[in-house]
Order: structure tokens, then sequence, then C-alpha cells
């Protein structure tokens, strides 16, 4: 079992972000991962932001103990970031660790007035937290076609005994897609 696995929703018009994605993912540092890609989309044109949100539900095989969405849209950062998060969680096995993304022109989220507080809708994207296998097997029916993401993270946290606040800069978009192509 890896200690993270990155889901990663493929969308059929956007392989050089794909592209982009998957090399940020095979920089890190450190090789405890799992990258699942995730062709959810049957069609020339994608889904969708709001038919993927609710495909996610099935995403498998997940095989970390940490799971974190990280769309086709998106690159980490921080080529350390496996290796750091997996320090982070053997001290202390939190339900959820939160971490600071850039969302094109929104900014960096969770932002200030938003870091250490409970999700706000808007305040946080789906690449800004990682959550136990256990809690995204047991939530992840709350992933909803509104917002898809937070919806998520807001019932996870409601339940979560142990929430860590990793602060430092992991992963950004590509652009700003709103789930169409390229």
């Amino acid at each position: 079992m890896k200690t993270i696995c990155f889901v990663t929703r493929c969308h059929p018009q956007r392989p050089n972000m794909r592209k982009i994605c998957v090399e940020s993912v095979r920089k890190q540092s450190c090789d405890d991962y799992q990258h699942l890609l995730f062709h959810d989309d049957k069609t020339d044109d994608g889904y969708g932001r709001v038919t993927a949100d609710t495909r996610i539900r099935n995403a498998k095989p997940l095989k970390g103990k940490y799971i974190m969405v990280l769309d086709d849209d998106d690159a980490l950062l921080d080529n350390d970031f496996v290796a750091d998060f997996k320090k982070l969680v053997a001290k202390g096995k939190p339900d959820i660790v939160i971490f600071k993304g850039l969302i094109g022109w929104l900014g960096v989220m969770p932002s200030g007035g938003c870091w250490g507080a409970p999700p706000q809708p808007g305040y946080i994207g789906s690449f800004c937290f990682a959550v136990k296998r256990s809690f995204w097997r047991k939530y992840i029916g709350s992933w909803g076609d509104h917002l898809g993401d937070y919806e998520f993270i807001a019932k996870c946290y409601a339940h979560a005994d142990k929430v860590v606040w990793m602060d430092r800069l992991v992963a950004a978009t590509q652009r700003i897609s709103g789930g169409k192509g390229e």
C-alpha cells in the first residue's frame, strides 16, 4: 500500500495538459505513490464538469493510504511533496491533510482568511487536500454535482478527528478550464 494515491480524471481533449500532470507526478523525489489515471470520459468531447464530478465516485483501484484528486489540468509544483507528506502522516496519522493550491486568477487557496478554518465553498480546490482512504470510501458519495469537491471535503471535515494543515504550495491549475477541452 502506497502512502498516497493521486486520482487524475482524464479529459479526452486535454492530452497536452495530461502529459504535464503525469510528468509533475513522475518528478517526485519519493516514489511512494500510486497515480491512477481515471479515463472516465467515453465521448470525444468529455462529460463536462458536472457529470465528471459525479462519476469520480467510480475511480478505482485506489491503492494509497491517502487519496488526492489531481485532475489532468492540474500539476504538482513541489517535487518533494510525496516525501514530506509521507513524513507528516507517519507522525500523527491524520484523517485529512489540507495544503495550498494555486487556482489560476483566483489565487492561492485556501486563502489566509480561510486557512486553519473549516472549508468554505469557493475557497478550496480538489488538489488542496488528501483524505484517508477510509474517508474516501465512506464519503465519496457526497462528491456532488453542484460543488463537488467542496461537498466532499466538508463532509470529511465534519467527521474528522484530526486535520493537519500543511502550510505549503503543492499544486496549481494549468489553466481554469471549467470542464472544457484544450
